[in-house]
């Protein structure tokens, strides 16, 4: 009778372990940040509720830490607590510059000009405070939705 060769099986190997850099993540979530600002700087001055920003802004900050940090789209908590200040901070500086530029394109003055006038009046500085937390607000049910996900898991 006829018996057919036997092949060896390869043994299963588990999967390479993914790497983290964070310095190169750090990177990844600023740069990309940067384009939240720059969507919310667009919308405060096309005069559309800039506070969806917030997510964009988040969002992106995560994308730029997993492809600049080696994971991946993986989930990382240290990217959710390192993105968490960066989209933050993008979130501060895009609304403060989106309305210095809005105000000194209609008053007709350079923007940090008009960055003093808003400071100077109050009721100006509640408005822009206003939207600014507006904007925090989408941006922290972005982050409480990210936190909520990455426990399921």
């Amino acid at each position: 009778p006829y018996t057919p060769p036997v092949q060896p099986i390869a043994p299963k190997t588990a999967p390479a372990a993914v790497t983290e850099n964070v310095g190169k993540g750090v990177l990844g979530a600023f740069l990309f940040a940067i384009g939240g600002l720059i969507v919310q700087i667009v919308l405060i001055n096309i005069n559309i509720i800039a506070a969806l920003a917030g997510i964009v802004t988040y969002l992106l900050a995560i994308t730029g830490y997993q492809k600049f940090s080696g994971i991946g789209s993986g989930d990382s908590k240290k990217a959710m607590w390192i993105c968490i200040p960066i989209s933050l901070l993008m979130i501060a500086l895009g609304t403060f510059m989106g309305y210095g530029i809005y105000a000194g394109r209609i008053w007709d003055i350079p923007a940090s000009e008009a960055l003093r006038v808003i400071q100077a009046d109050q009721e100006l500085m509640d408005s822009v405070m206003a939207d600014f937390g507006k904007t925090v607000a989408f941006w922290g049910a972005s982050v409480v939705f990210s936190l909520i996900r990455s426990r399921k898991k």
